[in-house]
């Protein structure tokens, strides 16, 4: 898998202010109640009735101020998103072993955190949100994203191991077991100064020694990206 970005949540319809705020307190409020977070988020949604656009915008906000998405790719070497998530070809790919239990790590079946889903396209509204389910809202995205061929890890931004403020938004930092990381691909125009800081990271920290790094290139007769190793 390739980590490409963190993704808000998709614009919610709302609900009655009152509830939609106790909906939101017991889907984070402690570690307790996350066990119960499917059945909360069913009931949230099934509850979910047309409103004023401020009611609207209050849900997102509390949504998006608690939730965060993992968004991560199938693919390494497609040129637009080289160019979208990666400074244009100027940043670097991290590559994760989906198969590693850091990326299964959901309490229960019923649990929305901690796993990795794939994500859906489709351009057909729901018919109404009061039926629509939580894959349906959270993991679910307009065909014309289909190449990206995303999945989606959702986490609640409380658990965040660090967090930092860059030009005015929130980075919410993850730290995850040195073993699932297996490489690193550089962009074809990164400079020489990222590739000596990516790879003294690789000798310096423990544990990635393992970490393969390579450099893509792009490649000008097929309009590709080309990965040395894939």
């Amino acid at each position: 898998m390739v980590l490409q970005a963190y993704e808000m949540l998709p614009e919610l319809k709302a609900i009655p202010l009152d509830f939609a705020m106790r909906a939101v307190e017991e889907f984070m409020a402690t570690d307790d109640a996350r066990k119960a977070t499917a059945e909360g988020l069913r009931i949230f949604l099934e509850s979910m009735r047309d409103g004023a656009a401020p009611i609207r915008e209050a849900i997102h906000r509390a949504f998006n101020e608690n939730v965060g998405i993992l968004s991560l790719s199938e693919i390494s070497d497609n040129d637009l998103m080289w160019a979208h998530y990666a400074d244009r070809h100027t940043g670097l790919v991290l590559c994760f072993d989906e198969q590693h239990p850091f990326f299964n790590r959901r309490r229960t079946e019923n649990d929305e955190f901690y796993f990795i889903r794939k994500v859906r396209y489709s351009d057909d509204p729901p018919v109404s949100l009061a039926t629509i389910d939580g894959d349906a809202l959270l993991i679910t995205k307009g065909t014309k994203w289909s190449y990206e061929r995303e999945w989606r890890m959702l986490v609640p931004l409380q658990d965040a191991t660090r967090s930092l403020t860059i030009a005015g938004d929130t980075v919410h930092l993850f730290a995850f077991p040195p073993d699932v990381l297996r490489g690193v691909i550089l962009g074809a125009n990164a400079t020489l100064d990222t590739e000596a800081a990516a790879r003294d990271l690789l000798i310096d920290l423990q544990g990635l020694r393992h970490v393969r790094l390579t450099r893509a290139r792009l490649d000008l007769d097929s309009r590709s990206v080309k990965v040395p190793w894939v």
